[in-house]
């Protein structure tokens, strides 16, 4: 307020002292006053002075129209609490409470930390708006005085936001005319802050084997390695993991963070109670493989059942978490061996033939194999007599070692020898076992792996006693009376010294 231009202190409405005022002299006040919402009708003023000696006077009559447009912005979100994958819906009401209409509006609102804005999800007053994306803004056109405007639009959370909860505010920009045929006014509004609290356990499972090659007998032992990255408990957890083809499990082998857990099995599972956000959990178990597996790398893969809580409010949420695949390379030769002799039974003097027939029932070839097939010490070997499938070894004898330089998976080697019977055995039976040794390669990068004395079957071969007469005691005629008693005799001794006619 100023008094002839001179800053004055005081308050129109109470009364401001003006001092004298000379005979045709005069003086002007100014003041202002803000307005401060949007009359229902003009603005009237009137001022009023008072003096001694005269008369109270009043000015004439002012009017003010007053023009204003004011946006009141209110959002909403439709979840409070929301898991990683969940979308959310907000909606943005735009109402105007000014006495004009609120032009030219542009809407504007950041997509939220950890989220992403779903396509053509835009919808004004209900109506879709494709290709809108409130992060980059879009034009409403007007709102007439109390009118409103209601803005929706979704997204889908894709991680866990910082800072959590995630905070989200929508601005409104527009322009209003105050007095016509002058440049409209500028205004803005910004709507109240929504927030959503997003909770969620991951589980990563990050699991390895001992070995990527082995060979049947090794002991292989997995490792999975747990994670929770999410930002709330992993409870109620249950692992499970099958245990490979052509493997058995080790009893007693399954570990929890280094601590045992004796008789748990992983193929029916087992819990591991709850794990924080940020904590880690470290199975272990061992197999022995038995066999080579069909299909073969033997594929391993560990699952993992959890729940966790994302709405305390609301039943807690079930999550499962799968581990990579990890494949294990069974690599073995593995030699069958099958011995046979041509005769059941025989007598001295007789030529056996032994047969040896080494498979490699493995998926890679046996080296380097030894064969070795002790014969009876009641027999003599027949020298130059050994074959290997069917082709002549001339300085071969199974009393020392038989050399194959390897055997193929799924192919045989057949060897044959013969020998003599040169004394009766005193069991009566001839009974011959050979003996291999191989080597082969599971894994190219390590040195092989050496299989020892292996046994085939035992076959058996029966030569009876021979049986020895004396004719002594009784006196014969020998083609009369004792011819059909030698005929009867398949091994017999005749003693000449005690024979008497």
């Amino acid at each position: 307020m100023t008094v002839n231009a001179v800053p004055t202190a005081g308050d129109p409405s109470t009364g401001i002292p003006l001092g004298d005022i000379p005979p045709l002299g005069s003086v002007t006040i100014t003041f202002q006053v803000i307005i401060g919402a949007a009359p229902p009708s003009d603005i009237i003023n009137i001022a009023g002075v008072t003096a001694d000696n005269s008369e109270p006077a009043t000015s004439n009559q002012v009017v003010t129209t007053v023009n204003h447009a004011s946006l009141v912005t209110v959002k909403t979100v439709s979840q409070n609490f929301a898991d990683i994958g969940d979308i959310l819906t907000y909606n943005v009401t735009l109402v105007n409470t000014g006495n004009i209409s609120a032009d030219n509006i542009n809407f504007t609102d950041p997509i939220p930390n950890g989220t992403t804005f779903v396509p053509n999800s835009v919808s004004v007053n209900g109506a879709p708006l494709p290709g809108a994306n409130p992060a980059l803004g879009f034009n409403i056109g007007s709102i007439p005085p109390s009118g409103f405007t209601t803005v929706s639009f979704q997204v889908t959370v894709t991680s866990i936001p910082v800072p959590n909860p995630t905070v989200n505010i929508a601005t409104t920009t527009f322009e209003f005319t105050v007095v016509p045929g002058q440049p409209p006014v500028p205004g803005n509004s910004t709507s109240n802050p929504v927030t959503t609290q997003v909770n969620n356990a991951s589980l990563t499972s990050v699991k390895t084997a001992s070995q990527a090659i082995a060979s049947i007998g090794d002991v292989l032992t997995y490792t999975v390695t747990l994670t929770n990255t999410g930002n709330v408990p992993a409870d109620n957890t249950l692992f499970t993991d099958p245990i490979p083809n052509g493997t058995t499990l080790v009893p007693n082998s399954v570990t929890i963070n280094g601590v045992p857990l004796p008789g748990a099995d992983p193929t029916t599972g087992f819990t591991l109670g709850s794990i924080a956000p940020g904590a880690s959990v470290i199975v272990s178990f061992q197999v022995t493989v038995t066999s080579i597996p069909v299909p073969n790398p033997a594929v391993n893969i560990a699952t993992t059942t959890f729940d966790y809580t994302v709405d305390p409010n609301l039943p807690p949420v079930p999550g499962t978490s799968p581990s990579n695949p990890v494949p294990v390379q069974i690599n073995s030769a593995v030699l069958e061996i099958i011995k046979a002799v041509d005769q059941s039974t025989a007598t001295l003097g007789d030529i056996l033939t032994y047969t040896l027939t080494i498979t490699n029932t493995g998926n890679i070839p046996a080296l380097n194999v030894q064969v070795t097939d002790p014969i009876p010490v009641e027999t003599t070997f027949i020298n130059g007599s050994v074959t290997v499938n069917g082709i002549p070894q001339p300085s071969a004898n199974p009393n020392n070692i038989i050399f194959i330089t390897s055997i193929d998976p799924n192919k045989s080697v057949t060897i044959q020898f013969r020998v003599r019977i040169t004394s009766i055995p005193a069991s009566g039976l001839l009974n011959n076992t050979a003996i291999v040794s191989y080597s082969y390669v599971p894994d190219p990068t390590l040195p092989p792996v050496f299989v020892n004395n292996i046994l085939s079957n035992t076959v058996t071969t029966v030569v009876p006693p021979a049986v020895t007469i004396n004719l002594c005691p009784i006196t014969c005629h020998f083609e009369k009376n004792c011819s059909d008693f030698f005929k009867q005799q398949s091994n017999f001794y005749f003693n000449h010294d005690k024979w008497r006619n």
